[in-house]
């Protein structure tokens, strides 16, 4: 039994929907921004995502001392280019020139947000294709068996993953 082009999509649209549903939901259960008082901000967040973003949104706005190359809001001036490349290197970064500049924080939870829905379809699409509509094991390996010295394998494996059973 195949899986058709277009069931594949709405299993990666409904994987992505439960990816955003289930994160938001955490994050309201536990009360933490947006929709809390508790902040997201620590650490790596507040200390590097959120100061790169910010300055993106410089970038995009026009409103940034420097260019892509360096940041003179930095100590003396730094590189800015290998912090593109790190911190915003994704193609959802640069929606944070969407929001207000004073929203940042919403900028960075809503990329976040959508990169996890993203990743969480393109691995159901990624593992359906994998299967090939076979009826055969998880994680998108089909279990068959192979041949060994010239003969039939007594046992199945799962040579498409590596993995042998």
């Amino acid at each position: 039994m195949s899986i058709t082009e277009p069931a594949r999509g709405r299993a990666a649209a409904l994987s992505a929907l439960i990816t955003v549903v289930a994160v938001c939901a955490g994050d309201a259960l536990a009360r933490s921004f947006p929709f809390g008082p508790r902040t997201r901000s620590v650490n790596d967040l507040g200390n590097q995502f959120v100061p790169y973003h910010t300055r993106l949104w410089d970038l995009l706005h026009g409103r940034a001392d420097g260019g892509v190359l360096v940041n003179w809001q930095s100590g003396y001036g730094t590189s800015f280019l290998p912090d593109i490349g790190t911190y915003l290197g994704s193609p959802f970064a640069p929606l944070v020139g969407l929001f207000p500049r004073d929203e940042i924080d919403l900028a960075v939870y809503v990329v976040t947000v959508l990169k996890t829905a993203a990743a969480a379809a393109a691995m159901t699409a990624l593992l359906l294709a994998l299967r090939g509509g076979g009826t055969g094991g998880g994680a998108g390996c089909s279990v068959r068996r192979t041949r060994c010295a010239g003969g039939r394998s007594p046992r199945p494996s799962t040579t498409r993953c590596g993995w042998t059973a």
